[in-house]
């Protein structure tokens, strides 16, 4: 239909400037070559361009767990320090506890000792750490040293800023995409972030 309304154009035009007939069958002709649809060359650009998009949305996603691993590094790193000070200035001792639940891991900042895992205590009250897809192994990247289930990371300080017996780790490791770890002093409680 779309046709057929383009070729009465065509004639129209073709009366109106008094044009021949054989121009006419020309641009009938000229119309339906123009029709073709895409070349092979346009494919291969499309594809190309489509190609070098989807690479770089993949390269992005993992800078972007990257970040995330180094962002949950940090949060824990900061709340180190935020321990240190209040074990300091405190009348109770704070213990804080990093454990992992279904949906990621937290952690949270106490002022009672906890020794066996306790889900009254470990909720989703707590302070999320990253994404779920990070794990935090405690000293070493063994499936024994992965924090999960019953197992949980305690750090202590005492009133003279350095770790106390009861914290049960030396270094603290997140790993995603990336890996970052955090060594704790226990002489000195400087705690450094790697």
């Amino acid at each position: 239909m779309k046709n057929n309304l383009f070729f009465a154009d065509i004639k129209r035009n073709c009366e109106v400037k008094i044009v021949t007939e054989k121009d006419c069958r020309y641009l009938k002709v000229k119309f339906l070559k123009d029709k073709k649809g895409f070349t092979f060359i346009e494919i291969i650009l499309v594809m190309a361009i489509l190609i070098i998009f989807a690479s770089t949305t993949v390269l992005y996603m993992g800078h972007l767990r990257d970040i995330n691993v180094k962002k949950a590094a940090n949060q824990v790193d900061t709340a180190l320090d935020k321990l240190q000070v209040r074990a300091m200035s405190k009348a109770k001792t704070p213990y804080m506890y990093i454990y992992r639940l279904d949906d990621g891991c937290y952690m949270k900042v106490l002022n009672e000792e906890i020794t066996l895992f306790d889900t009254s205590k470990f909720d989703k009250n707590g302070t999320k750490i990253g994404a779920a897809a990070i794990k935090i192994y405690q000293n070493d990247e063994t499936t024994a040293g992965e924090v999960t289930g019953q197992k949980f990371i305690t750090i202590v300080y005492n009133k003279s800023s350095d770790f106390s017996d009861k914290t049960n780790v030396s270094t603290i490791i997140f790993k995603g995409n990336s890996k970052h770890e955090i060594r704790l002093i226990k002489d000195t409680g400087k705690h450094i972030l790697e």
